[in-house]
């Protein structure tokens, strides 16, 4: 067996040295005082492989090891700066892969790990202080993974286990922002997560997913965001929040063909939503404003739509259930405390509700077969409670001024129920 190992420190001298084990290379470069750097590709079974190690400044250290069954890969590691670490192995059957990994400020903190990997790639680049990351793949081929850090104290977790032409991407620009992608089982996926500011907060999961896409966007302090893709089928989840203390959630579980898009700008502004078991459904939410909220889900449906925009303060949209065949749910609130309540079950149902003003108060159920129900209200402090069960029933309501209360409430067969107030403090009740 053939040895490649050099372990240098240096002081204020430039070192350079290569060895060759095997067709393989190992080459050092050191320049400083206190540097550290071990490489080794001893293995016999290590062929055409290179490691390359770069030190400039004072007390950095850095590891590279390639061992059992690695062919065609290389290791580039570049430290620039003071008390950096770096760690970097190839082993179990890598093939033609490449870790490349760069650390430019002090106390910056990087590890990346091939096993039984093929043609995939991985890049690490640190540019500040305290930053962290690791980057993992397991039984890849055609994948990579993409980590760049600038500012302090950034944290980054990238992990790949059974991929086929995955890919990942994490930008963080800022301080303390907290990122998390995690790839297993996928094939033809890809996650994308940027942080520009601080405290912000990214996951990203996609398990046993196909074709799928996760982006997530965040500009500005505190943020938090979280995409799940769990058997999911050309899924694409999109979140985007500008501002701060803002919240996001998508979970898309078993999911063929849907597309989830969540736009927040402001502050302390809540979306979460679930599709499970759903085939080319469509949701948008827009969230402009202060403390506004919804929690939209679609479940066992197909080609439903739901559309949600919220401007304002402390607008809420809750329970906003979709169960549906042909469905579609649309709200818009426009203003300050308006409230909206709706579950839909059944097929070819639609519901529009759109609320300007203020402390305006919809809740609507319905539950039978082309079910339809229009409601407005502009004004404020209006109210309108609906109900609807049967068989082809609709409902039209138009409430035009302020401290309007309607109530309706339909069972039966091909009913329907037509209502307009305007003015102030109406009230009307309907059975049927």
């Amino acid at each position: 067996m053939k040895t490649s190992l050099f372990v240098s420190t240096s002081l204020a001298l430039a070192l350079s040295t290569s060895a060759v084990a095997d067709n393989n290379f190992v080459i050092q470069n050191q320049i400083g005082a206190g540097n550290s750097a071990t490489a080794d590709n001893s293995s016999g079974s290590v062929d055409n492989s290179l490691i390359v190690q770069t030190q400039v400044g004072f007390n950095n250290s850095m590891t590279a090891s390639q061992n059992n069954v690695v062919s065609n890969s290389i290791i580039n590691q570049t430290q620039i700066g003071t008390n950096n670490n770096m760690n970097a192995e190839q082993m179990d059957g890598p093939s033609s892969t490449i870790i490349n990994q760069t650390q430019i400020g002090t106390n910056n903190s990087s590890e990346s790990s091939d096993l039984n990997n093929s043609t995939s790639v991985k890049t690490t680049i640190q540019i500040g202080d305290g930053n962290t990351a690791e980057s993992d793949q397991g039984t890849t081929s055609s994948s990579s993974i993409e980590v760049y850090q600038l500012g302090t104290t950034n944290n980054a977790n990238a992990q790949q286990v059974i991929t086929d032409s995955t890919t990942q991407f994490t930008l963080q620009f800022g301080d303390q922002n907290t990122a998390s992608n995690y790839q297993e089982n996928t094939n033809g996926v890809s996650s994308i997560i940027n942080q520009i500011g601080t405290t912000n907060t990214a996951d990203v999961v996609q398990f046993i997913s196909s074709d799928s896409t996760a982006e997530l966007s965040q500009a500005g302090p505190s943020n938090s965001a979280r995409i799940d893709q769990i058997d999911s089928s050309s899924a694409s989840g999109f979140i985007a929040q500008v501002g701060n203390t803002n919240y996001a959630k998508i979970s898309q579980l078993d999911a063929n063909s849907d597309t989830v898009q969540i736009l927040q700008s402001g502050t302390q502004n809540s979306a979460e939503t679930t599709q499970t078991i759903s085939n080319s459904n469509n949701l948008l939410i827009i969230q402009v404003g202060t403390q506004n909220s919804t929690s939209p889900n679609q479940s066992l449906s197909e080609n439903s739509s739901a559309t949600i925009l919220q401007t304002g303060f402390g607008n809420s949209v809750d329970t906003a259930d979709q169960n549906t065949l042909l469905g579609s749910l649309f709200s818009i609130q426009l203003g300050s405390g308006n409230s909206a309540n709706m579950n839909q079950l059944g097929v070819d149902v639609n519901l529009s509700v759109i609320q300007v003003g203020s402390d305006n108060s919809t809740n609507s159920q319905q539950d039978g077969v082309l079910l339809r129900a229009t409601i407005a209200q502009t004004g404020s402090s209006n109210v309108a409670d609906i109900t609807q069960s049967g068989l082809g029933n609709s409902l039209t309501l138009l409430q035009i001024g302020n401290g309007h209360y309607k109530e309706i409430s339909q069972t039966g067969v091909n009913q329907s129920s037509f209502t307009t107030q305007i003015g102030s403090a109406n009230f009307a009740s309907v059975q049927q």
